[in-house]
């Protein structure tokens, strides 16, 4: 038995009252971003997606026809531009980094309009290759807006949704596209099989979410001009027509699906936005947001709410932006006026911290994405802007010392992304809810580490994951401010510091790598050990990464694992 001595640099937790006001900085010219997406039609996609599988939020940015894709690698905390992963230079509009072979990498699917969409498989090395033809996703050229990987039949494997904005365009493919994944390498369309094209209409987007908590995600198209918004139930892996029973067929200009529990009542709201009143003729005016009531419908809070904007709004996403445990929202406007962020009061209402809008967010915007690219707790925007106006990247610097959590899923059974199962997290007996998606909002894709905010709580009771296979992970007692991994049937893989039972164990991740029961970071390199640390339980801690261990003093080393 091999004694040890421990140093830790422990950080003390402080309890405060909410800090009421949103502060941002536009980094965006320090890393190099001076232009926009360039002149597409209505902007170009954002993802936030961490594609190299560090643990660190990546950024994806899209571009307009004879423009490369952009791509921004995070290196501890620093988004640094590197050289285009592919060679396409379409008009891009959603851009998705998915895991469709369930081989532990992320591969990349852009939609493009009037172009060709393209599946790229990435080999583990970043090495992406064209795999279009050979997946046999249709090699049309499609006016493409929006696309989501989802898995619709919870066998495991991640499907694709295509929208296709195609009503009166010369294009090939005017309906929307459901494309099976054949779980090896292959997809088929069993588009009317399930009835969920929709005819040649204007549909920006295709967004699911589990409204009624089967774990089967439903389907809403979000649908421009004249033709309704559908929202189709899916049982069992088999999708009916609910629109009108749902209170959901709206006649809007619709744009964006933004999905979250902004009321934390425990099921999934949804909030669309719309043309300034007046532009064009359609019986709704101004943004919904349609609260779930928990019993098959769906009931317009906008205006009691504050957040209906009345204005040419894209975008609209959600972000506990200070970790006070409800969720705020940011939305886009394509007019002078600036964009909208509304802060939640915690009873589901908005008031804007800003009357007109962030300090200097009057651009031009259609997209934007949720990240954490420094990782420092605080949710950051990137937002998509035409030429002449540049992408902005909003750093959130709020003061608030509000802790957090981080929950990313590798699934087993279920898809590997863990797309669709739900996080609960339970903080003094206060519960809030993560539903995680590929394809959201407008033309987005937010980070896969799920954030929650746990206000000034020091532990979290508890977090269960529901997997879309009806496994269910619980892990109990959880220090805040860490990024944890929970893989399916397994509970926690990866985390800092978790109290369990009468003892504290320490997976320790340095520098991205994570060091696990045979190996601890010294202060001179790595020693193997063959056995994890063990510490007797006392005051709240929370590891840093410049920890040292040392040899010959009084702690003693156990086999015992905290899963």
């Amino acid at each position: 038995m091999i004694d040890i001595k421990v140093l830790l640099f422990s950080t003390f937790l402080i309890c405060l009252g909410k800090l009421s006001f949103a502060q941002f900085q536009d980094i965006a010219p320090t890393i190099g971003i001076t232009t926009g997406s360039g002149n597409g039609l209505f902007g170009a996609g954002i993802s936030f997606c961490d594609f190299n599988g560090d643990g660190l939020d990546d950024l994806t940015l899209g571009t307009s026809f004879g423009q490369p894709i952009r791509f921004f690698e995070n290196i501890n905390g620093t988004l640094t531009e590197i050289p285009p992963l592919i060679p396409n230079t379409e008009e891009v509009k959603q851009i998705l980094w998915a895991d469709y072979d369930n081989d532990g990498d992320k591969d990349l699917f852009i939609s493009v309009y009037n172009g060709f969409n393209r599946l790229y498989n990435n080999d583990g090395n970043m090495n992406l290759t064209d795999v279009t033809i050979a997946s046999q996703i249709p090699a049309n050229q499609n006016p493409t807006f929006g696309a989501s990987f989802v898995d619709f039949d919870n066998d495991g494997w991640l499907d694709l949704y295509i929208a296709n904005r195609g009503f009166n365009t010369s294009s090939s493919i005017k309906t929307n596209l459901l494309l099976r994944n054949n779980q090896n390498g292959t997809f088929t369309n069993v588009t009317n099989a399930q009835m969920v094209g929709n005819g040649n209409t204007l549909t920006f987007m295709g967004v699911f979410f589990d409204y009624n908590k089967d774990l089967f995600p439903d389907l809403c198209l979000i649908e421009d001009k004249s033709f309704p918004n559908v929202f189709l139930r899916n049982s069992a892996g088999n999708f009916a027509d609910v629109s009108v029973a749902s209170n959901m067929d709206v006649i809007m200009d619709a744009m964006n699906g933004g999905v979250g529990d902004y009321d934390n009542d425990g099921d999934l709201d949804i909030y669309i936005t719309n043309t300034t009143p007046g532009v064009t003729n359609v019986p709704q005016q101004g943004n919904v947001l349609f609260r779930n009531n928990n019993d098959g419908t769906f009931t317009d809070v906008a205006p009691s709410a504050g957040v209906v904007y009345n204005n040419w709004s894209w975008g609209g996403n959600w972000l506990d932006y200070d970790n006070d445990m409800d969720l705020d929202l940011y939305v886009c406007s394509s007019t002078s006026t600036p964009n909208a962020f509304y802060e939640n009061d915690g009873s589901g209402n908005f008031t804007l911290p800003f009357p007109m809008g962030l300090p200097g967010d009057n651009t031009v915007t259609m997209a934007n994405a949720i990240g954490d690219f420094n990782n420092d707790g605080l949710m950051d925007m990137a937002v998509c802007a035409n030429n002449p106006d540049p992408f902005l990247i909003w750093e959130n610097t709020s003061p608030t010392t509000h802790n957090w959590i981080k929950v990313a899923l590798e699934g087993v059974q279920s898809n590997r992304d863990g797309i669709g199962a739900w996080i609960e997290t339970t903080t003094n007996g206060f519960t809030q809810f993560r539903y995680p998606m590929s394809g959201e909002a407008f033309l987005a894709q937010n980070t896969q580490n799920h954030h929650i905010g746990i206000g000034s709580n020091t532990l979290i009771d508890n977090i269960t994951i529901k997997w879309p296979s009806g496994v269910i992970d619980v892990i109990n007692n959880v220090l805040p401010n860490q990024r944890i991994v929970v893989k399916e049937g397994m509970g926690l893989i990866l985390g800092n510091v978790q109290a369990c039972a009468n003892t504290l164990h320490v997976n320790a991740t340095i520098n991205n790598t994570t060091y696990i029961a045979d190996q601890i970071l010294t202060s001179d390199g790595i020693i193997p050990t063959g056995f994890m640390i063990q510490f007797q339980a006392g005051d709240c801690i929370e590891l840093q990464a410049d920890f040292e261990v040392e040899l010959g003093a009084d702690f003693e080393t156990t086999m015992q694992g905290c899963l």
